[in-house]
Protein backbone atom coordinates (compact mmCIF):
# COMPACT_ATOMS: atom_id res chain seq x y z
CA UNK A 1 0.00 0.00 0.00
CA UNK A 2 1.28 3.48 -0.84
CA UNK A 3 2.04 6.06 1.84
CA UNK A 4 -0.96 8.16 0.83
CA UNK A 5 -3.18 5.09 0.95
CA UNK A 6 -1.88 4.27 4.45
CA UNK A 7 -2.56 7.82 5.65
CA UNK A 8 -6.11 7.71 4.23
CA UNK A 9 -6.65 4.33 5.92
CA UNK A 10 -5.43 5.75 9.27
CA UNK A 11 -7.86 8.65 8.89
CA UNK A 12 -10.75 6.24 8.21
CA UNK A 13 -9.80 4.03 11.15
CA UNK A 14 -9.59 7.00 13.54
CA UNK A 15 -13.02 8.13 12.33
CA UNK A 16 -14.41 4.64 12.99
CA UNK A 17 -12.86 4.65 16.46
CA UNK A 18 -14.53 8.01 17.09
CA UNK A 19 -17.88 6.60 15.93
CA UNK A 20 -17.62 3.58 18.25
CA UNK A 21 -16.61 5.74 21.22
CA UNK A 22 -19.31 8.37 20.63
CA UNK A 23 -21.88 5.61 20.21
CA UNK A 24 -20.91 3.90 23.46
CA UNK A 25 -20.98 7.21 25.36
CA UNK A 26 -24.35 8.17 23.86
CA UNK A 27 -25.88 4.79 24.76
CA UNK A 28 -24.77 5.11 28.37
CA UNK A 29 -26.09 8.67 28.59
CA UNK A 30 -29.27 8.16 26.59
CA UNK A 31 -32.65 8.67 28.18
CA UNK A 32 -34.96 5.64 27.72
CA UNK A 33 -38.07 7.80 27.58
CA UNK A 34 -36.60 10.03 24.88
CA UNK A 35 -35.54 6.95 22.92
CA UNK A 36 -39.12 5.67 23.07
CA UNK A 37 -40.35 9.03 21.79
CA UNK A 38 -37.83 9.16 18.93
CA UNK A 39 -38.55 5.51 18.04
CA UNK A 40 -42.11 6.44 17.11
CA UNK A 41 -40.79 8.70 14.36
CA UNK A 42 -37.48 7.17 13.26
CA UNK A 43 -36.55 3.58 12.38
CA UNK A 44 -32.95 4.04 13.57
CA UNK A 45 -34.12 4.50 17.15
CA UNK A 46 -36.34 1.42 16.79
CA UNK A 47 -33.22 -0.58 15.84
CA UNK A 48 -31.41 0.82 18.85
CA UNK A 49 -34.22 -0.16 21.22
CA UNK A 50 -34.35 -3.65 19.70
CA UNK A 51 -30.60 -4.15 20.12
CA UNK A 52 -30.61 -2.66 23.64
CA UNK A 53 -32.71 -5.63 24.73
CA UNK A 54 -29.42 -7.58 24.45
CA UNK A 55 -27.06 -5.06 26.12
CA UNK A 56 -24.18 -7.51 26.65
CA UNK A 57 -23.83 -8.34 22.95
CA UNK A 58 -24.35 -4.70 21.94
CA UNK A 59 -21.66 -3.31 24.24
CA UNK A 60 -19.31 -6.22 23.50
CA UNK A 61 -19.70 -5.55 19.77
CA UNK A 62 -18.81 -1.89 20.26
CA UNK A 63 -15.78 -2.78 22.41
CA UNK A 64 -14.52 -5.42 19.94
CA UNK A 65 -15.01 -3.07 17.00
CA UNK A 66 -13.27 -0.19 18.75
CA UNK A 67 -10.30 -2.28 19.85
CA UNK A 68 -10.01 -3.85 16.41
CA UNK A 69 -9.85 -0.50 14.57
CA UNK A 70 -7.40 0.84 17.17
CA UNK A 71 -5.20 -2.22 16.63
CA UNK A 72 -5.32 -1.71 12.85
CA UNK A 73 -4.50 1.99 13.32
CA UNK A 74 -1.45 1.11 15.38
CA UNK A 75 -0.36 -1.55 12.86
CA UNK A 76 -0.69 0.76 9.84
CA UNK A 77 1.15 3.67 11.51
CA UNK A 78 3.92 1.36 12.74
CA UNK A 79 4.28 -0.18 9.27
CA UNK A 80 4.40 3.31 7.77
CA UNK A 81 7.12 4.31 10.26
CA UNK A 82 9.23 1.25 9.40
CA UNK A 83 8.89 1.96 5.64
CA UNK A 84 10.05 5.56 6.09
CA UNK A 85 12.86 4.47 8.43
CA UNK A 86 14.19 2.05 5.79
CA UNK A 87 13.73 4.56 2.98
CA UNK A 88 15.57 7.40 4.73
CA UNK A 89 17.85 5.17 6.84
CA UNK A 90 16.43 6.28 10.22
CA UNK A 91 16.77 4.21 13.37
CA UNK A 92 13.94 1.65 13.19
CA UNK A 93 13.50 1.41 16.97
CA UNK A 94 13.20 5.18 17.32
CA UNK A 95 10.75 5.26 14.40
CA UNK A 96 8.55 2.61 16.02
CA UNK A 97 8.64 4.55 19.32
CA UNK A 98 7.61 7.76 17.54
CA UNK A 99 4.86 5.84 15.72
CA UNK A 100 3.58 4.49 19.05
CA UNK A 101 3.45 7.99 20.56
CA UNK A 102 1.65 9.39 17.49
CA UNK A 103 -0.82 6.49 17.49
CA UNK A 104 -1.56 6.94 21.19
CA UNK A 105 -2.14 10.69 20.80
CA UNK A 106 -4.38 10.23 17.76
CA UNK A 107 -6.49 7.54 19.43
CA UNK A 108 -6.72 9.27 22.84
CA UNK A 109 -7.57 12.72 21.43
CA UNK A 110 -9.55 12.01 18.26
CA UNK A 111 -10.70 8.45 18.90
CA UNK A 112 -11.63 8.67 22.59
CA UNK A 113 -11.75 12.03 24.40
CA UNK A 114 -13.43 14.28 21.82
CA UNK A 115 -16.03 11.73 20.57
CA UNK A 116 -16.81 10.63 24.13
CA UNK A 117 -17.63 14.22 25.06
CA UNK A 118 -19.68 14.67 21.89
CA UNK A 119 -21.67 11.49 22.62
CA UNK A 120 -22.27 12.58 26.19
CA UNK A 121 -23.37 16.11 25.23
CA UNK A 122 -25.55 15.25 22.25
CA UNK A 123 -26.89 12.02 23.78
CA UNK A 124 -29.70 10.51 21.72
CA UNK A 125 -29.14 12.92 18.81
CA UNK A 126 -25.65 11.58 18.12
CA UNK A 127 -27.10 8.06 17.82
CA UNK A 128 -28.89 9.17 14.66
CA UNK A 129 -25.51 9.60 12.90
CA UNK A 130 -23.31 7.01 14.59
CA UNK A 131 -25.65 4.01 14.71
CA UNK A 132 -26.16 3.60 10.92
CA UNK A 133 -22.36 3.52 10.49
CA UNK A 134 -22.04 0.99 13.30
CA UNK A 135 -24.91 -1.26 12.15
CA UNK A 136 -22.94 -3.35 9.55
CA UNK A 137 -20.18 -3.94 12.13
CA UNK A 138 -22.84 -5.02 14.64
CA UNK A 139 -24.02 -7.89 12.44
CA UNK A 140 -20.46 -8.86 11.44
CA UNK A 141 -19.04 -8.82 14.97
CA UNK A 142 -22.12 -10.03 16.88
CA UNK A 143 -21.13 -13.76 16.83
CA UNK A 144 -17.71 -12.89 18.29
CA UNK A 145 -19.36 -10.60 20.85
CA UNK A 146 -21.69 -13.38 22.01
CA UNK A 147 -18.76 -15.79 22.40
CA UNK A 148 -16.80 -13.14 24.28
CA UNK A 149 -19.74 -12.41 26.61
CA UNK A 150 -20.21 -16.10 27.41
CA UNK A 151 -16.52 -16.65 27.96
CA UNK A 152 -16.20 -13.63 30.26
CA UNK A 153 -19.33 -14.74 32.13
CA UNK A 154 -17.78 -18.18 32.66
CA UNK A 155 -14.57 -16.65 34.03
CA UNK A 156 -16.56 -14.41 36.38
CA UNK A 157 -18.52 -17.39 37.72
CA UNK A 158 -15.34 -19.43 38.15
CA UNK A 159 -13.78 -16.79 40.39
CA UNK A 160 -16.94 -16.71 42.51
CA UNK A 161 -18.45 -13.39 41.47
CA UNK A 162 -22.08 -12.77 40.59
CA UNK A 163 -23.68 -10.26 38.28
CA UNK A 164 -25.69 -7.67 40.15
CA UNK A 165 -28.53 -6.44 38.03
CA UNK A 166 -28.45 -2.68 37.85
CA UNK A 167 -31.73 -1.01 38.59
CA UNK A 168 -33.11 1.16 35.85
CA UNK A 169 -33.71 3.89 38.43
CA UNK A 170 -31.86 4.21 41.71
CA UNK A 171 -34.22 6.63 43.45
CA UNK A 172 -37.67 8.16 43.39
CA UNK A 173 -36.11 11.45 42.25
CA UNK A 174 -34.75 9.76 39.12
CA UNK A 175 -38.16 8.33 38.31
CA UNK A 176 -39.83 11.72 38.76
CA UNK A 177 -37.20 13.29 36.54
CA UNK A 178 -37.94 10.71 33.84
CA UNK A 179 -41.67 11.35 34.21
CA UNK A 180 -41.17 15.08 33.75
CA UNK A 181 -39.10 14.45 30.63
CA UNK A 182 -41.79 12.10 29.34
CA UNK A 183 -44.44 14.76 29.86
CA UNK A 184 -42.34 17.39 28.07
CA UNK A 185 -41.75 14.97 25.19
CA UNK A 186 -45.47 14.27 24.93
CA UNK A 187 -45.19 10.56 25.82
CA UNK A 188 -46.92 10.84 29.19
CA UNK A 189 -50.26 12.62 29.53
CA UNK A 190 -50.96 14.88 32.51
CA UNK A 191 -53.47 12.39 33.96
CA UNK A 192 -50.92 9.58 33.71
CA UNK A 193 -48.34 11.79 35.41
CA UNK A 194 -50.75 12.50 38.27
CA UNK A 195 -51.41 8.77 38.66
CA UNK A 196 -47.68 7.99 38.86
CA UNK A 197 -47.19 10.72 41.45
CA UNK A 198 -50.12 9.28 43.41
CA UNK A 199 -48.51 5.83 43.39
CA UNK A 200 -45.33 7.22 44.94
CA UNK A 201 -47.27 9.24 47.50
CA UNK A 202 -49.39 6.16 48.27
CA UNK A 203 -46.77 4.68 50.60
CA UNK A 204 -46.55 7.91 52.63
CA UNK A 205 -50.31 8.37 53.07
CA UNK A 206 -51.96 7.34 56.33
CA UNK A 207 -55.55 6.18 56.79
CA UNK A 208 -56.61 9.39 58.56
CA UNK A 209 -55.92 11.40 55.40
CA UNK A 210 -58.36 9.49 53.18
CA UNK A 211 -61.05 8.21 55.56
CA UNK A 212 -64.67 9.32 55.56
CA UNK A 213 -64.92 11.28 58.84
CA UNK A 214 -67.12 10.07 61.69
CA UNK A 215 -69.70 12.80 61.11
CA UNK A 216 -70.33 11.53 57.55
CA UNK A 217 -70.64 7.85 58.47
CA UNK A 218 -74.05 6.37 57.76
CA UNK A 219 -74.39 3.80 60.52
CA UNK A 220 -77.40 1.81 61.72
CA UNK A 221 -78.54 1.29 65.30
CA UNK A 222 -78.99 -2.43 65.89
CA UNK A 223 -82.27 -1.69 67.70
CA UNK A 224 -83.68 0.21 64.71
CA UNK A 225 -86.83 -1.42 63.30
CA UNK A 226 -86.23 -3.39 60.13
CA UNK A 227 -88.36 -1.10 57.94
CA UNK A 228 -86.50 2.02 59.12
CA UNK A 229 -83.13 0.35 58.64
CA UNK A 230 -84.12 -0.70 55.13
CA UNK A 231 -85.28 2.83 54.26
CA UNK A 232 -82.00 4.30 55.55
CA UNK A 233 -80.06 1.87 53.38
CA UNK A 234 -82.14 2.60 50.26
CA UNK A 235 -81.78 6.36 50.70
CA UNK A 236 -78.00 6.18 51.19
CA UNK A 237 -77.10 4.35 47.98
CA UNK A 238 -74.39 2.35 49.78
CA UNK A 239 -74.13 -1.43 50.04
CA UNK A 240 -72.36 -1.91 53.40
CA UNK A 241 -73.15 -0.29 56.73
CA UNK A 242 -71.56 -0.27 60.19
CA UNK A 243 -74.04 -1.37 62.84
CA UNK A 244 -73.64 -0.07 66.39
CA UNK A 245 -75.19 -0.73 69.77
CA UNK A 246 -76.14 2.29 71.90
CA UNK A 247 -73.39 4.54 70.45
CA UNK A 248 -71.35 4.65 67.25
CA UNK A 249 -68.11 3.95 69.13
CA UNK A 250 -69.49 0.48 69.83
CA UNK A 251 -69.56 -1.02 66.33
CA UNK A 252 -70.74 -4.63 66.54
CA UNK A 253 -70.70 -5.61 62.87
CA UNK A 254 -71.11 -4.77 59.19
CA UNK A 255 -74.47 -5.19 57.46
CA UNK A 256 -74.48 -6.05 53.75
CA UNK A 257 -77.35 -4.91 51.57
CA UNK A 258 -77.52 -8.30 49.80
CA UNK A 259 -78.04 -10.04 53.15
CA UNK A 260 -80.88 -7.66 53.93
CA UNK A 261 -82.53 -8.19 50.54
CA UNK A 262 -82.73 -11.94 51.17
CA UNK A 263 -85.05 -11.49 54.15
CA UNK A 264 -87.42 -8.95 52.58
CA UNK A 265 -90.91 -10.42 52.73
CA UNK A 266 -89.92 -12.91 55.39
CA UNK A 267 -92.62 -13.53 57.97
CA UNK A 268 -91.96 -12.57 61.54
CA UNK A 269 -89.45 -10.19 63.09
CA UNK A 270 -86.07 -9.82 61.41
CA UNK A 271 -83.04 -9.95 63.71
CA UNK A 272 -80.35 -7.74 62.20
CA UNK A 273 -77.76 -9.18 64.60
CA UNK A 274 -77.88 -12.54 62.82
CA UNK A 275 -76.93 -10.92 59.51
CA UNK A 276 -73.91 -9.00 60.76
CA UNK A 277 -70.40 -9.74 59.59
CA UNK A 278 -67.32 -9.17 61.71
CA UNK A 279 -66.06 -5.58 61.55
CA UNK A 280 -62.47 -4.80 60.62
CA UNK A 281 -60.66 -2.05 62.52
CA UNK A 282 -57.59 0.00 61.64
CA UNK A 283 -55.81 2.84 63.48
CA UNK A 284 -55.72 6.35 62.02
CA UNK A 285 -51.93 6.19 61.82
CA UNK A 286 -51.80 3.03 59.70
CA UNK A 287 -50.25 3.44 56.27
CA UNK A 288 -52.74 3.14 53.43
CA UNK A 289 -50.60 0.70 51.42
CA UNK A 290 -50.41 -1.68 54.41
CA UNK A 291 -54.17 -1.50 54.97
CA UNK A 292 -54.77 -2.08 51.26
CA UNK A 293 -52.74 -5.31 51.35
CA UNK A 294 -54.58 -6.52 54.46
CA UNK A 295 -57.99 -5.74 52.97
CA UNK A 296 -57.08 -7.53 49.74
CA UNK A 297 -55.75 -10.56 51.59
CA UNK A 298 -58.82 -10.85 53.84
CA UNK A 299 -61.31 -9.85 51.10
CA UNK A 300 -62.54 -6.89 53.15
CA UNK A 301 -64.36 -3.97 51.52
CA UNK A 302 -64.75 -1.64 54.49
CA UNK A 303 -62.62 -0.88 57.56
CA UNK A 304 -63.56 1.15 60.64
CA UNK A 305 -60.93 3.65 61.73
CA UNK A 306 -60.27 4.34 65.41
CA UNK A 307 -58.31 7.13 67.08
CA UNK A 308 -55.73 7.00 69.86
CA UNK A 309 -58.48 6.89 72.49
CA UNK A 310 -60.25 3.94 70.88
CA UNK A 311 -63.20 5.92 69.54
CA UNK A 312 -64.45 5.58 65.97
CA UNK A 313 -63.08 8.48 63.93
CA UNK A 314 -64.08 7.36 60.44
CA UNK A 315 -64.21 4.57 57.92
CA UNK A 316 -62.33 3.70 54.75
CA UNK A 317 -63.30 1.50 51.82
CA UNK A 318 -61.34 -0.22 49.07
CA UNK A 319 -62.81 2.36 46.70
CA UNK A 320 -61.37 5.20 48.83
CA UNK A 321 -57.93 3.62 48.60
CA UNK A 322 -58.11 3.05 44.85
CA UNK A 323 -59.22 6.65 44.34
CA UNK A 324 -55.94 7.74 45.90
CA UNK A 325 -54.21 6.26 42.84
CA UNK A 326 -56.62 6.61 39.93
CA UNK A 327 -58.67 9.59 41.06
CA UNK A 328 -62.39 9.86 41.74
CA UNK A 329 -64.40 6.75 40.86
CA UNK A 330 -68.05 7.40 40.01
CA UNK A 331 -70.42 4.45 40.27
CA UNK A 332 -74.15 4.25 39.60
CA UNK A 333 -74.95 5.34 43.16
CA UNK A 334 -72.60 8.31 43.33
CA UNK A 335 -74.01 11.78 42.90
CA UNK A 336 -71.36 14.00 41.46
CA UNK A 337 -70.96 17.11 43.59
CA UNK A 338 -69.00 20.10 42.40
CA UNK A 339 -66.14 20.80 44.76
CA UNK A 340 -65.75 24.34 43.46
CA UNK A 341 -67.34 26.68 40.95
CA UNK A 342 -66.52 30.15 39.67
CA UNK A 343 -69.09 32.81 40.63
CA UNK A 344 -67.30 35.97 39.53
CA UNK A 345 -63.95 37.51 38.73
CA UNK A 346 -61.44 35.92 41.13
CA UNK A 347 -64.37 34.61 43.21
CA UNK A 348 -65.30 30.96 43.76
CA UNK A 349 -67.60 28.80 45.86
CA UNK A 350 -65.65 25.94 47.41
CA UNK A 351 -66.96 22.88 49.23
CA UNK A 352 -65.51 22.44 52.71
CA UNK A 353 -64.50 18.86 51.95
CA UNK A 354 -62.17 19.92 49.12
CA UNK A 355 -58.73 18.44 49.79
CA UNK A 356 -56.02 21.01 50.61
CA UNK A 357 -53.68 19.54 47.97
CA UNK A 358 -56.44 19.82 45.36
CA UNK A 359 -57.14 23.40 46.45
CA UNK A 360 -53.45 24.26 46.03
CA UNK A 361 -53.41 22.70 42.58
CA UNK A 362 -56.57 24.52 41.46
CA UNK A 363 -55.66 27.95 42.80
CA UNK A 364 -51.87 27.70 42.58
CA UNK A 365 -51.43 28.24 46.32
CA UNK A 366 -49.27 26.66 49.02
CA UNK A 367 -51.62 26.15 51.96
CA UNK A 368 -50.53 23.49 54.44
CA UNK A 369 -51.83 21.87 57.59
CA UNK A 370 -50.45 19.17 59.84
CA UNK A 371 -53.84 18.46 61.40
CA UNK A 372 -56.36 18.76 58.57
CA UNK A 373 -56.65 17.36 55.06
CA UNK A 374 -59.59 19.51 53.87
CA UNK A 375 -59.99 23.24 53.34
CA UNK A 376 -62.85 23.28 55.86
CA UNK A 377 -60.63 21.70 58.49
CA UNK A 378 -57.87 24.21 57.75
CA UNK A 379 -60.26 27.12 58.35
CA UNK A 380 -61.44 25.56 61.60
CA UNK A 381 -57.82 25.60 62.74
CA UNK A 382 -57.44 29.28 61.83
CA UNK A 383 -60.72 30.32 63.47
CA UNK A 384 -60.11 28.14 66.52
CA UNK A 385 -63.88 27.53 66.70
CA UNK A 386 -66.85 26.83 64.46
CA UNK A 387 -67.44 30.10 62.57
CA UNK A 388 -70.81 31.53 61.63
CA UNK A 389 -71.90 32.19 58.04
CA UNK A 390 -70.57 35.54 56.85
CA UNK A 391 -67.40 35.46 58.97
CA UNK A 392 -64.15 36.04 57.10
CA UNK A 393 -60.55 34.93 57.39
CA UNK A 394 -57.68 36.05 55.18
CA UNK A 395 -54.73 33.73 54.65
CA UNK A 396 -52.01 35.18 52.47
CA UNK A 397 -53.65 36.70 49.40
CA UNK A 398 -56.84 34.65 49.77
CA UNK A 399 -59.99 35.82 51.55
CA UNK A 400 -62.24 33.06 52.86
CA UNK A 401 -65.88 33.92 53.60
CA UNK A 402 -67.96 31.26 55.34
CA UNK A 403 -71.13 30.62 53.28
CA UNK A 404 -72.71 27.60 54.94
CA UNK A 405 -72.19 25.72 58.20
CA UNK A 406 -73.87 22.35 58.58
CA UNK A 407 -73.67 19.67 61.31
CA UNK A 408 -70.83 21.45 63.12
CA UNK A 409 -68.82 21.61 59.91
CA UNK A 410 -67.79 24.31 57.46
CA UNK A 411 -69.86 23.21 54.48
CA UNK A 412 -69.32 25.90 51.85
CA UNK A 413 -66.84 28.74 51.53
CA UNK A 414 -66.60 31.75 49.26
CA UNK A 415 -63.01 32.18 48.11
CA UNK A 416 -61.76 35.53 46.80
CA UNK A 417 -58.29 35.71 45.25
CA UNK A 418 -56.78 39.10 46.05
CA UNK A 419 -54.49 40.73 43.51
CA UNK A 420 -52.12 42.03 46.16
CA UNK A 421 -51.03 40.50 49.43
CA UNK A 422 -52.60 42.76 52.05
CA UNK A 423 -51.91 40.77 55.18
CA UNK A 424 -51.73 37.31 56.64
CA UNK A 425 -54.28 35.53 58.77
CA UNK A 426 -56.25 38.69 59.50
CA UNK A 427 -59.44 38.58 61.54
Amino acid sequence: MSSIGSIILVFILICLSAVFTALESALFNSNPIRLEAFAKKNIIYRWILRHKKMPESLISTIVIGNNFVNFLTSAVITNLAVIYANRYQYNSEVSVLVATVITTLLIVIFGETIPKNIGSILGEKSLLYTYPIFLPFYYILKPFAILLSRFSGLIIRLIGLKYIEKKMFESEEEVMSMIEIGRNEGIIESEEEKMIHSIFEFGDTIVKEIMTPRIDIIAIDVELPFEEALQTIINSGHSRFPVYEEKIDNIIGILHLKDLVRVIGQKGAVDIRKMLRAPYFAPESKRVDELFKEMQKNKIQIALVFDEFGGISGLVTIEDILEEIVGEIQDEFDVEEKQFQKIGENAYLVHGTLNIDDFNEIFNTQLTSEESSTIGGLLLEHFGRLPNPGEEKQIGNIRFIISKVRNRRIWEIKVILLKERTGEDNE
